[in-house]
């Protein structure tokens, strides 16, 4: 296990708050390589030496953020980066005129530019509203980003009707929303070449801030699941009549699809391929349900029901619950492991519990709020959080290393902030003073 920073990058500047650094950075990792990018330069770092590749220095190509003026939203959840493995080719989002996105490709060897695509003003949905509400204010909104596959590169514009206000300063509201209508226009390139693979427009296809920066073909929508083949975008969909879904998550080769009936006072999840052929289906009675999600493992399924109940699963079978306060934000487990819950909040803690009968078997509570910030590596069995060890926002936090199997735990060096998993460990922001973007090698 080791620790190294990229040195060839420029470090952040002292005086800088967390909120700042993390304004405009986004790091995307694939195989033992990594994209980070900035407003000012976009680099490919090895993930193994801690070398630099290179370093493409601009000016600011993301100028136009006026909300009165720009087409397209820009949310710090849309991915703007995807690294193709198979084809050596890096790929980035960026908006250099109020008019229109970009999409640069590059080659991932030499960081030479392959192909340009311009994506400008699209026609007005039909469901749009016909007038600006007030002044610049958008008639549709239109969010860009990539998907998350290392094989397919496509673009996405998730398009939706106002959900914006204008508030005046007598605390007046203009125009409130318009009833909602979505739907996401998908554009698949070849990589290298930068022809257009497919297109699609799907009615319909509602996806919300946390998908946007992990979509990978599932998706749910008013009593609808779905999965885009990302490959060929052929879209299949099973009816669920007067149920909600919850948000649906891929694991292997399957996607799981938590849902919940209010009438009937029923929730249960589904499983299947990308095909939507159903490998199993189950359901049981529960109470008071706003919202629910899955949380698939290699030995189990957990789900989440509100914001604390966690049930365990095991073929089918509910083996018991547990409450995990204040807000559940990641389960995991695997066959020689007890079940764990990780929680943020004041007051959050690292739980653990025994698979057969969920007695509680751990209970770690942090110095400061929980582990929101949670990756599990399952062919190791480890996980690494993001653990604040002082009640200030201007100490840096630690990397928590904890073992599945032993239940031990390790702090190994200082963090602001995890960026992003990968397969060996975690991209972070690292350091007191000297803060640089670091990576963590479970391996090495």
């Amino acid at each position: 296990m080791k620790t190294l920073a990229f040195d060839s990058l420029p470090p952040f500047d002292e005086s800088l708050t967390r909120d700042d650094i993390l304004g405009d950075l986004e790091v995307v990792t694939a195989g033992d390589h990594c994209l980070v990018r900035k407003t000012s330069f976009l680099a490919l770092c090895s993930l193994k030496t801690g070398e630099v590749n290179w370093c493409v220095t601009r000016n600011a190509p993301d100028g136009y953020r006026d909300p009165s003026k720009a087409v397209f939203s820009n949310s710090l959840f849309c991915t703007k980066l995807w690294i193709g493995l198979n084809d050596q080719v890096v790929a980035e989002v960026f908006y250099d005129n109020p008019e229109s996105a970009r999409l640069v490709a590059r080659c991932m060897r030499t960081s030479k530019i392959l192909w340009e695509y311009v994506h400008r003003r699209p026609p007005l949905a039909s469901w749009a509203e016909e007038k600006p509400a007030w002044p610049g204010a958008p008639q549709e909104e239109i969010y860009v980003f990539l998907t998350r596959s290392e094989n397919n590169l496509v673009l996405c514009l998730h398009r939706r009707t106002r959900r914006s206000r204008m508030w005046t300063p007598e605390l007046k509201v203009w125009e409130s929303p318009p009833p909602f209508q979505c739907q996401t226009d998908l554009f698949s390139f070849e990589p290298t070449s930068g022809a257009i693979r497919w297109s699609k427009v799907q009615i319909g296809l509602r996806l919300d801030l946390l998908e946007w920066n992990n979509f990978k073909g599932v998706w749910v929508n008013d009593g609808q699941a779905g999965w885009l083949d990302l490959d060929s975008g052929v879209v299949c969909t099973i009816e669920k009549g007067g149920c909600c879904f919850g948000m649906p998550t891929v694991y292997g080769k399957f996607g799981y699809f938590p849902w919940f009936d209010k009438k009937r006072k029923s929730i249960g999840y589904f499983r299947a391929n990308q095909r939507m052929e159903v490998d199993c289906d189950y359901s049981w009675n529960e109470k008071s349900v706003r919202n629910i999600r899955a949380w698939p493992t290699s030995s189990g399924v957990a789900i989440q029901v509100n914001d604390q109940k966690v049930i365990w699963t095991t073929a089918g079978q509910r083996v018991w619950e547990q409450r995990a306060k204040p807000y559940v934000y990641h389960v995991f487990a695997t066959d020689k492991s007890d079940v764990f819950v990780a929680t943020d909040g004041a007051g959050g803690r690292l739980f653990g519990f025994d698979r057969t009968q969920g007695h509680e078997t751990l209970n770690y509570r942090p110095v400061f709020c929980g582990l929101a910030h949670t990756h599990f590596f399952e062919e190791a069995q480890i996980a690494v959080a993001s653990v604040a060890m002082k009640k200030s926002h201007w100490v840096p936090s630690k990397l928590l290393i904890f073992n599945a199997e032993t239940k031990s735990m390790d702090f190994v060096s200082s963090c602001w902030h995890i960026l992003s998993p990968w397969s060996g460990g975690v991209v972070f922001v690292s350091g007191e003073k000297d803060r640089r973007i670091a990576f963590l090698d479970l391996n090495a």
